[in-house]
């Protein structure tokens, strides 16, 4: 495969010919791209129309399971020449408008450690609301182990961020 691009791109650029090479075939228009077989886009194109919301990478995907290896740009490719554009946006929110919305019931978690001047390590565990930036630390300890993991989710103490 390597030498035949080679060959093509010298023969394009350079004129060269293997012996017994026909003349009228230098001014062959060079292709690099590797042509799809016609049943292939026959099936591209079957795909889209039957499912109008797939996109590029579905129908790649779903030719795959098939055994079919074609690229996502070959499929825009043979789709834009047939008219079909690609699939339409689905009807919703975007991403960030759900997380917006979502906000109030979304609670923030982490764990971390603080190390003292005495070269002491202390585990703090803290939770913090989205919507309103309210931090609920619990108390820190030495060793976390199941007894300081359940009293701390049953007892927050409440701070409030400055960014709310």
């Amino acid at each position: 495969m390597l030498f035949s691009l080679l060959y093509m791109v010298l023969r394009a650029v350079l004129g060269l010919t293997l012996a017994g090479e026909a003349r009228d075939r230098e001014a062959e228009i060079l292709v690099l791209r590797h042509q799809v077989d016609p049943q292939v886009q026959e099936l591209v194109i079957r795909m889209a129309k039957e499912n109008p919301r797939w996109g590029y990478m579905r129908i790649q995907g779903e030719c795959l399971k098939l055994g079919i290896r074609v690229g996502a740009s070959t499929i825009k490719r043979l789709l834009l020449r047939e008219g079909l554009g690609p699939a339409p946006r689905r009807d919703g929110p975007s991403w960030s408008e759900f997380l917006r919305s979502q906000a109030t019931g979304i609670i923030a978690c982490d764990f971390f450690t603080v190390e003292t001047m005495f070269l002491r390590r202390f585990y703090v565990l803290f939770f913090m609301e989205i919507a309103t930036g309210k931090l609920h630390v619990m108390p820190s300890t030495r060793k976390p182990r199941r007894r300081f993991r359940k009293p701390a989710s049953a007892q927050p103490h409440l701070l409030r961020s400055r960014q709310a």
